[in-house]
């Protein structure tokens, strides 16, 4: 895994090398703009797909949980499934 180098080290040196680019001057992670990859078998939320699915035309959805249940999973599914429908995501 590649790190930043210390502060004194010219921005020049790593600029492309990966997983970071540089975007006016700041680290862009390429892991954060890629959706996270399922483990396979889980658990249907179709209510929860569903709501997702009529809050489409909305200007901003905000899912909130505590941690550890499921936020992104949830939304990995719901990527899966609009994927399927035929939609495109960003």
């Amino acid at each position: 895994m590649a790190f930043l180098p210390p502060m004194q080290a010219s921005s020049a040196t790593f600029v492309n090398e990966e997983p970071f680019r540089f975007t006016r001057k700041l680290p862009l992670i390429l892991t954060k703009f890629t959706p996270p990859r399922s483990p396979g078998a889980l658990l249907q939320r179709d209510r929860l797909l569903q709501r997702l699915d009529s809050a489409v035309s909305s200007s901003l959805t905000l899912v909130c949980a505590t941690a550890g249940f499921g936020k992104t999973t949830l939304l990995t599914q719901w990527y899966q499934h609009r994927q399927r429908q035929g939609d495109a995501l960003a």
